[in-house]
């Protein structure tokens, strides 16, 4: 069965489709206003987990829960760790997959506008001319659910590396990363010689997994202290053994 997030995905890609299609057959005049439009919405949209939090008071009351857990100095462990340039190096071959979708993009427009866009275009029916435009975006849709299927092949995850955090017993503030206790759908990593604990996502609903580790010279007690508090269901698994 189908997670709720990809439902969720599948069915906002095809709003968009649909919108594009209504407002390029219908009214084109107004085609660049929304294309303006959905690439302010994008960023917005990309924070919305961080923004939510903040509306809806979340933010404010894992900052006034009792704290459990500081680390300042994260930055400094993660670039003493020998494996992690190999990681993101992995996470920028991610990046460039995803700036193939932008040339097939144009590539696509530029043969569907010029050899089967005009057979809609130049009816009578309104309808076929939205039906035109239509096809052109699904074929978007399918591309980029394409690229985003060979960048899950090819790498299968994005990190989230906190330069510094607070951790309450509500959940996790830090730079770029606010995150609600219980979490559902995530378990617990562990490695003791890169000095790292981590939080994976179980589910992805189709999307890149983003991984969100949290460095510390105080492993044990931070594992502990996520165990407790983290998950509605503790799941842990140590990537390597204690040395």
């Amino acid at each position: 069965m189908p997670s709720r997030t990809l439902v969720r995905s599948l069915l906002m890609s095809q709003v968009f489709a649909i919108v594009f299609s209504l407002v390029a057959a219908f009214a084109p005049q107004y085609f660049w206003l929304l294309v303006i439009a959905f690439m302010l919405i994008i960023p917005f949209t990309m924070g919305f987990s961080a923004l939510k939090a903040r509306a809806t008071g979340k933010y404010k009351e894992i900052v006034n829960a009792r704290r459990l857990f500081k680390e300042d100095n994260a930055m400094d462990l993660a670039m003493r760790d020998p494996k992690l340039s190999s990681e993101l190096g992995q996470q920028m071959k991610m990046m460039l997959y995803s700036f193939v979708t932008l040339p097939l993009f144009i590539v696509v427009s530029m043969g569907y506008r010029s050899y089967v866009l005009p057979y809609f275009q130049n009816s009578s029916d309104i309808v076929i001319r939205f039906l035109g435009f239509l096809i052109m975006y699904e074929i978007f849709v399918g591309i980029g659910r394409l690229v985003q299927a060979l960048m899950m092949r090819k790498t299968g995850f994005t990190l989230m590396i906190p330069q510094k955090y607070i951790i309450t017993e509500k959940g996790v503030i830090g730079k770029g990363v606010t995150l609600t206790f219980p979490l559902k759908n995530y378990k617990i990593e562990v490695n003791y010689r890169r000095k790292f604990v981590q939080l994976v996502p179980t589910k992805t609903g189709g999307r890149i997994k983003t991984i969100t580790r949290f460095y510390t010279k105080d492993v044990e007690r931070l594992k502990k202290i996520l165990e407790k508090y983290a998950l509605e269901t503790t799941s842990l698994e140590s990537s390597e053994e204690k040395s």
